[in-house]
């Protein structure tokens, strides 16, 4: 298996992993590529990768590891462009939020040499773009990790050892559940995000309302910052989730509306235990996981090797 790996995307999260993996000294030739040529020549002056290609093709060809870091509306057109071109063995994995659409391309559009193992690192520190990139991003992180039924068990060393290079904790979880449990702590903050701006932005007493406002407010409005075309991409791939969140939310409020309009004596005790259950979500890290997981991982003297020589066998 060339020892070479490609990634594909060289935003906030495919910069980050480049410096990550070579902070790990993988012995490895890292390449990038990403539509931007700016993105692409700032990637490697920042050493994420010791080269960029511009062309998709000669990017991941010959590549033991390619990791698809680019918006989920690309995903399914790249891995049909780069299908063809990728070397018997390789592994494929991705950084998307939305795992059940993704993995059902790649069963579409890979052929059966080549192993898809997903993935979607929980990063603690929310941003967009390469200014944004740290070789650190990844350290103590939970990353999930959702092997297609096809993929070897040499493709899912591969995927876990990258993962503990970097630090990162793995998670294994089914893709349905993975993208309901995201839709609730991950996307539905963002549309709540647009949901204050809607209603306080929109009221006709903002012009004087918006001097009053703070960090507070600040802090919320941070997660409506973005791609809005994304934001409907999101809505979009994960639908069926979102409707039922924002129904339990919405369901959440109004009980809340209700007891402050009552005065009621409950209201001190939701308070609590919401600041309780913040307190306790912070405290349960990922290094407070389910153990048995370690358990897969590769020996710290192997892990690196695998991330290019782990799917070195193809599927039969």
């Amino acid at each position: 298996m060339s020892q070479k790996i490609a990634i594909v995307g060289l935003g906030y999260i495919g910069a980050s992993l480049g410096l990550a993996l070579k902070a790990a000294r993988v012995d490895a030739e890292i390449v990038g590529h990403d539509r931007e040529n700016d993105v692409a020549a700032k990637a490697k002056k920042i050493g994420a990768v010791d080269r960029t290609h511009w062309n998709l093709i000669s990017a991941v060809d010959e590549a033991g590891l390619v990791v698809l870091a680019i918006p989920v509306m690309a995903m399914k057109v790249t891995l049909e462009a780069i299908a063809p071109y990728l070397q018997p063995g390789c592994v494929v994995s991705d950084v998307a939020s939305t795992k059940v659409p993704v993995l059902a391309w790649a069963d579409a559009a890979l052929p059966r040499t080549v192993s898809f193992v997903g993935g979607h690192p929980i990063v603690k520190k929310a941003g967009s773009g390469i200014d944004l990139a740290t070789r650190g991003l990844f350290q103590g992180c939970t990353y999930c990790v959702l092997p297609s039924r096809q993929a070897s068990p040499e493709a899912l060393e591969t995927v876990l050892g990258m993962v503990s290079a970097i630090g990162a904790t793995p998670y294994f979880i089914d893709p349905a559940e993975h993208d309901s449990f995201v839709g609730g702590v991950s996307h539905l903050p963002l549309l709540l995000s647009t949901a204050l701006v809607k209603a306080t932005a929109g009221s006709p007493s903002w012009r004087e309302m918006r001097k009053v406002a703070g960090g507070d407010y600040g802090e919320m409005l941070a997660l409506a910052q973005g791609e809005a075309q994304a934001r409907v991409d999101l809505c979009e791939l994960n639908r069926e989730n979102l409707v039922r969140w924002l129904q339990a939310y919405a369901e959440a409020l109004e009980q809340l509306r209700q007891q402050i309009a009552q005065g009621s004596e409950e209201l001190l005790g939701i308070f609590q235990n919401a600041s309780e259950a913040r307190d306790r979500w912070l405290d349960e890290g990922p290094e407070n996981m389910d153990k048995a997981f370690s358990e897969l991982l590769p020996t710290p003297g192997k892990q690196l090797r695998q991330i290019f020589l782990g799917g070195g066998r193809p599927r039969r």
